[in-house]
């Protein structure tokens, strides 16, 4: 166990190489997560098996060309949101907001990491939804992360286009 910043990280089992997707993905949430929320981050347990009911979607295009899908439930949406803006009931808007926020951040952070600071891969605004589909792109190289935040499972699906 490590401590970042005033998030408590428990990786286990070990983490994904760095330099697999899966590694990228899961070395981007657990940096941006324990920038932006005091927290206990950790891996899933065997329930985190089903998408939440939110969805944030962040497109990528350029050097990178796919989309990155942060899931959760609304009930982990609204801790999310109550930490990051230190009020007890966050508004619909600013969980929305904040999940928008946090999965911008992400993606942000695995494009600088995998196509470079200064790559021609731009980022498209967030879209928030609630899930009715948890199927992926058959066309593409997907790739799903799934770890816990103070006990709520969020799943992060990451699809690379080629």
């Amino acid at each position: 166990m490590k401590k970042i910043l005033d998030a408590e990280i428990v990786v286990s089992p070990p983490a994904q190489p760095e330099t697999s997707w899966p590694g990228r993905i899961e070395k981007a949430a657990v940096a941006v997560f324990a920038g932006l929320l005091p927290g206990k981050i950790t891996a899933a347990s065997a329930h985190a098996d089903r998408y939440g009911d939110l969805t944030a979607e962040v497109g990528l295009a350029g050097a990178i060309s796919g989309s990155l899908s942060m899931c959760c439930s609304s009930a982990a949406g609204m801790n999310i949101a109550s930490r990051m803006l230190g009020v007890p009931q966050p508004s619909e808007e600013q969980i929305r907001a904040g999940l928008g926020e946090l999965a911008h951040r992400i993606a942000r952070t695995i494009r600088k990491e995998a196509a470079g600071p200064s790559s021609e891969c731009q980022l498209s605004p967030p879209i928030i939804a609630s899930n009715d589909d948890d199927a992926c792109n058959p066309l593409a190289e997907n790739y799903l992360i799934v770890f816990e935040f103070q006990g709520f499972p969020i799943w992060i699906r990451f699809s690379l286009y080629r």
